[in-house]
Order: C-alpha cells, then structure tokens, then sequence
C-alpha cells in the first residue's frame, strides 16, 4: 500500500472520503448484513424494571419514573393493584393541605353554611346542597351496616358494661326504696356513663311537639329521665340478671307488698320487669331476715 496516496476508505456503499477527513483514519465497515439486535443495556434496563416492580411493590414512596418523568407501567399496575390504599393516600394528602381531620371532613361535609353564614354549594350536580351530601353520607353508612361493619353495636355493648357498675344499675341493696330514687341523678349518671345510648334514647322517646313553644317541657323531663332510666335498667338485667337487679328487686317488694296477684307478677316478669313470682318471694324472706338479723346486732336502730 502506497502511504503517500493511499486508497479511499468505504463506509456502507462504498462513498469516498476526503484523505483530510477525521474519519478517514476508521477501519472498513462491512457492508454485509449485521447480525440481529440484542442489546445487552436493554436486557440490564428491562430486569431492572421488572426487580424494582418487585421488589417495591408495597412501597408507594419509591416509585419507579421513567426518562420522561411519567409514571411507568408497573407503578400503574401496582397503584391499580393497590387502588384503596393509594387513593386513602391522596385524601389524607388533601386534608393536610387544608389542615383539617376527619372529623372536620364530615362535619364540614354535612353543614349548609359556613362560618360565615355562606350556604355551603360545591360544583357537583350529586354533592352541590348540604341535603344532597348528608344522603350520600347516610347511604354509605347504611352500606357499611349492611355489609357487616357497624361501629354502632359494639360502642353500645362497651357502654352497657360500664353501666353495669354504677349505682343505680347495680345490684340490689335491701335499703334502698324505690320512692326515693333520684331518677333524675340516675339520668345523669347514665349520660355520662353511655352517651351514645343517652342520646338515642333521649332521640327516640322525645315528643314530636316538643320543640313547638306550647309544649310543656318540663314535665316532659322528669317522665323522659324515668323513661330512659327504666328502659336501660330492663336492658342491663337481660344482660346480666344477678349483677343488674337493683330496680326488678325493688318492684318485686313493691308489688308483693301491694297483694298484687301471682299472674300479674309473672306477667310482668316475662316483659323483663321483675323477678319471676317464686323469685320474688324468696327476695322478701332474705330481706326480712336481714333485718331481723340487723335489729338483733343494733337494737338501738
């Protein structure tokens, strides 16, 4: 080969180069067809993507994002796997934003006016007015109860437990008379002992007038706090009938005491008022030997 005027290179089909070119100094390139494609850094790329689908599948805060800055595929198949608690994420996001719980969400979700006293109107034709979204709202809840998850019963079960140790829906005490029951004391004890139940309760039994002017809302107190004490005095001796028997005790006196036939008593204990009619005897024999036993050991009493 002649190194002053050396032969020209060929590149593909075989177009000449300047001997001045850079690329004049390249080898030969073969212009036989070239083998099939298999990139090696494809092959490393794509068990890449497949090891991090994997391996954070449950981690959100470690998405995968692609070149162009968009969600890759198996971040999307996993967020679709994992819709509920993705989307549970994106509604806790928001309410950080707005600084508010989720008690805040529901109540501002329900109310017509703000406080402002501005009626409360969202650009949605199903949750534009407060009536709309307080429907939605309590279809959902009844979907959850429907479904098997209710709150309700359970938080009423944990009430009835603790009304069963205060004093007025305890055991029996032979001193105690039923004409001396504070039942307004006793109504107060269960507000504060089980409110859920105090406000159902209250909810239910409430005359429907009772908000008009006319209507006497005294009297309707004093007969809704015996109401309510002896509705939930029933409920507690069905569940526990030896740790619960203050006011079915006393009635049993009360209405032996008052010659009160037989049938009557066994009447009313099947509807979960008293003692059975042979129960009640066997009450009044305790209580009086209880108190001759007492009148012995303190005859100055």
């Amino acid at each position: 080969m002649d190194p002053v005027n050396p032969p020209p290179p060929t590149i593909f089909a075989g177009a000449p180069l300047h001997p001045s070119s850079p690329l004049s100094s390249l080898p030969p390139i073969s212009t036989s067809s070239p083998p099939p494609f298999s990139s090696p850094l494809n092959r490393v790329t794509r068990i890449e993507y497949d090891n991090n689908w994997v391996d954070n599948e449950d981690d959100d805060d470690q998405d995968w994002i692609d070149s162009g800055g968009e969600e890759s595929r198996a971040t999307h198949s996993r967020r679709s796997r994992a819709g509920t608690a993705y989307g549970l994420q994106q509604v806790l996001q928001a309410l950080r934003r707005c600084r508010w719980t989720f008690k805040d969400l529901i109540h501002n979700w329900v109310q017509e006016e703000d406080k402002d006293n501005h009626e409360v109107i969202l650009e949605h034709r199903s949750y534009k007015t407060a009536a709309q979204r307080r429907r939605v709202l309590v279809t959902a809840v009844e979907s959850l109860v429907a479904s098997g998850v209710d709150t309700t019963t359970s938080t009423l079960l944990a009430e009835f437990n603790h009304l069963l140790q205060t004093p007025f829906l305890g055991q029996f005490d032979h001193t105690t008379n039923v004409d001396t029951i504070d039942f307004h004391l006793a109504f107060q004890d269960i507000k504060a002992t089980a409110p859920v139940w105090h406000k159902l309760l209250t909810e239910l039994l409430r005359n429907q007038r009772s908000h008009w002017s006319s209507y006497n809302a005294c009297s309707d107190k004093q007969v809704l706090s015996k109401r309510v004490y002896f509705i939930t005095s029933v409920i507690c001796h069905s569940r526990a009938k030896k740790r619960s028997n203050l006011l079915p005790s006393i009635l049993d006196m009360y209405l032996l005491g008052s010659g009160v036939k037989r049938r009557v008593i066994e009447t009313l204990s099947g509807l979960g008022i008293c003692h059975s009619y042979m129960t009640a005897n066997r009450l009044i024999s305790k209580v009086s030997e209880n108190a001759k036993a007492s009148k012995i050991f303190n005859p100055e009493s």
